[in-house]
């Protein structure tokens, strides 16, 4: 593999999701693990892609009447409107993208942990991570300093405590997403 300082990684772009072979929002929750799994890991420089739905592999974007594009229309639930999917207004994505942000000086992955059907792991003192297919509750060493913190998939709605020896019970706040992530 490249060096991480040198590699471009992602999940799809316009012309990957095309082609098929490759996870697209078209499959739902897998889709959301790798971007989640991708933007907490410490591997490249990340990309995440923010598309539109289609049906035919030439399809264009959404657009006016008037034919001009970009015209993305942001629903009361922060969803996006109009044909365009937006990938990363969605939590497991784009709060993913705060971890990353706060975990970037950090290369070394500890507590690896795939007990319970649960992924979990921590960068360094900065960051904590866990994903499963379904809801979970696990316990976990988070290799985080004791305290309360925010679960940025929930947008702060639960808060993880963790302990004297760094453990924490984990638990994600809502069952269609069932990722937990925590930043120092």
């Amino acid at each position: 593999m490249s060096p991480p300082d040198q590699a471009f990684v992602y999940v799809d772009n316009h012309d990957t999701q095309r082609n098929g072979g490759v996870l697209t929002y078209k499959d739902g929750d897998r889709y959301k693990r790798a971007q989640a799994f991708t933007l907490a890991f410490n591997y490249g420089f990340t990309r995440v892609m923010s598309s539109y739905y289609f049906d035919q592999r030439d399809a264009g974007p959404p657009h006016n009447p008037d034919l001009s594009t970009k015209n993305v229309t942001i629903n009361p639930d922060g969803s996006c409107g109009n044909g365009w999917v937006c990938e990363h207004r969605w939590k497991p994505v784009g709060n993913m993208a705060k971890f990353r942000t706060a975990v970037a000086s950090v290369t070394e992955i500890s507590n690896w942990n795939t007990d319970n059907n649960v992924l979990s792991f921590n960068r360094g003192d900065r960051g904590f991570f866990a994903m499963g297919k379904n809801s979970f509750q696990v316990q976990r060493q988070t290799g985080m300093l004791p305290g309360q913190y925010c679960d940025l998939i929930s947008d702060c709605k639960i808060k993880v405590d963790v302990d004297r020896s760094g453990n924490a019970n984990i638990s994600p706040a809502d069952s269609k997403d069932p990722f937990v992530a925590i930043i120092a």
